[in-house]
């Protein structure tokens, strides 16, 4: 069980304890079971012993306190791990490289740091109880072999029987279960197609209708693959019930033809069969839990895999700071390794010279590369040949993070957050007066280390994010389609006074765009097609 091996590596806290007192609290029960039916025996015989009632309270009372330990301890640490473990995935995800993590998928992280942590919580107080279940059926079945040794024999064959079905079938239902949630992430793929593709479903109702019938049907193949795996579980457990009953029977019927001695305590052996349906049915029912259970954990285990194969591990030291000249690109060549298509996308090879303190403007039609040169620029893509290099010297592993600390970039899809993560010191009037020159001081303020509001529209979205930008103050700012969605003052203000203030202030521009009319404002103007620059690779403004 995976569950086990994941509580092991993961726990904090004394397992060996949680399994004593789940012992415990099993005997506890049996024990309960024993007075009462030695109680009943001397009631039979007209000897009332006031000795069984204490002895009753006295075991009642150690099952209470034990079982509401378990109950409550058992729940707390299985949290304390799930909130352990998505730090770690977060701090995972931090740490990752963009290319394998734009394959692994927003969605899978999504449906593991939600639907199953979720599902393993659930199972904190079915495993307590399911292990004190089990507690209760060994001991149960000492209890029948102090009653009778054929009683016993025949309780052994029965309960191996059902052992050896149950290991079978649980199996099964463990990889069910599985299948059932790679499939459920399909659908949360398409559900994410309906949100993020709204605007584009809502103008052409063909498209809506065929999306919509894409998702009915990965859902119903999710779904149907969840009904079969329960179904089995449901004959699982009606052949738990059918082998328990017969038990039963067996205990009256025929264990008695096998031992001349068992007829004086066949009421208290068919008790005890009596007593065990339900932990019986309640191990039985646990089997879909666990199922889940394990197939969650092994998502899990999977996804952190993923993550720390796209994790490049880097030198540990103190952060160097790079006094920026030049970056060079030298055959530059960069191919995706993760698109499913039969030509994927090549960039490159692509040799250029950034110099401090330049203005570059880099055009060219959809889908010419002019994004992925960015992420190559800025070094979120490795190259798949030539090199990157920093005043004369090679881009590697102890200075790519001093060296993306050179750029403040607004990506076309940037993210922005409602604080200023990173930054110390920010000054609330140094805030106030940004806002004030991108035109955003009646939308949003800066307060309290947040800002009040991020509904703003897309255009105003990118205004804040340019704000954000300045306050970072780094030597190289990059701007991907940056002026797109601003209105025609905005933008000219934009070319007209934001570049040329950060030009003044010494820092070097690469702004991606589409506005021929400002090439005028850059020092040079780069044009793409099919992933490279054309010859001879400039174009004067």
């Amino acid at each position: 069980m995976k569950l086990l091996s994941f509580l092991r590596r993961e726990s904090r806290a004394s397992l060996r304890r949680l399994a004593l007192l789940a012992a415990v609290s099993g005997l506890a029960n049996v024990l309960i079971l024993v007075v009462i039916n030695l109680s009943v025996q001397r009631a039979v015989e007209e000897a009332h012993s006031f000795t069984h009632l204490l002895e009753f309270l006295l075991v009642t009372g150690i099952y209470i306190v034990s079982q509401r330990y378990l109950l409550v301890e058992t729940p707390t640490e299985i949290d304390r791990i799930l909130h352990r473990i998505r730090v770690r995935i977060a701090d995972k995800i931090r740490s990752c490289e963009l290319e394998p993590l734009e394959a692994i998928g927003r969605s899978q992280i999504y449906a593991c740091l939600s639907r199953e942590t979720q599902t393993i919580s659930l199972a904190a107080v079915v495993m307590v109880v399911g292990l004190q279940s089990g507690v209760v059926i060994f001991f149960a079945a000492l209890y029948v072999a102090w009653l009778s040794v054929s009683a016993l024999v025949v309780f052994a064959v029965a309960g191996a029987v059902a052992a050896t079905i149950y290991r079978r079938r649980s199996e099964g239902l463990r990889r069910d279960f599985l299948e059932a949630m790679e499939r459920e992430n399909k659908v949360l793929d398409t559900l994410t197609h309906v949100l993020d593709g709204f605007v584009e479903i809502k103008m052409n109702p063909r498209r809506s209708d065929r999306l919509l019938e894409h998702l009915g049907s990965v859902s119903e193949s999710a779904s149907a693959l969840r009904l079969d795996a329960k179904a089995q579980f449901a004959k699982l457990f009606i052949l738990g019930q059918a082998i328990l009953y017969s038990l039963v029977a067996a205990m009256v019927f025929v264990v008695p033809r096998l031992s001349e001695t068992y007829d004086d305590v066949i009421v208290q052996a068919a008790t005890a069969m009596l007593f065990l349906i339900g932990p019986v049915a309640f191990l039985v029912s646990s089997i879909q839990v666990f199922a889940n259970t394990d197939a969650a954990i092994a998502k899990l285990e999977a996804l952190e895999a993923e993550l720390d194969a796209a994790i490049r591990r880097r030198a540990e030291g103190p952060e160097v700071q790079i006094a920026f000249r030049d970056i060079r690109t030298e055959g530059v060549v960069f191919h995706y390794h993760h698109t499913k298509s039969e030509r994927p996308f090549t960039l490159g090879p692509l040799d250029l010279t950034l110099t401090s303190g330049e203005t570059v403007f880099i055009v060219g039609g959809n889908g010419s590369g002019k994004s992925t040169f960015l992420r190559l620029l800025t070094a979120l893509y490795d190259p798949d040949q030539g090199r990157i290099r920093i005043n004369g010297k090679p881009l590697t592993e102890e200075n790519l993070q001093a060296y993306r600390n050179l750029f403040s970039v607004i990506f076309s899809d940037f993210h922005l957050f409602d604080r200023l993560y990173g930054l110390k010191g920010v000054e609330p009037e140094r805030v106030a007066a940004l806002l004030e020159q991108m035109e955003l001081a009646h939308k949003t303020s800066y307060r309290d280390g947040a800002f009040s509001t991020l509904d703003l529209s897309s255009g105003q979205r990118k205004r804040l994010a340019y704000v954000v930008s300045r306050l970072e103050d780094r030597p190289i700012y990059v701007f991907d389609e940056w002026a797109a969605g601003q209105d025609p003052e905005f933008r000219k203000k934009f070319y007209n006074e934001l570049l040329p203030q950060l030009k003044q202030r010494g820092k070097t521009i690469v702004a991606v765009t589409h506005d021929d009319r400002y090439w005028s404002c850059a020092d040079r103007v780069l044009k793409m097609e099919e992933g490279r620059f054309v010859d001879p690779g400039e174009l004067t403004p």
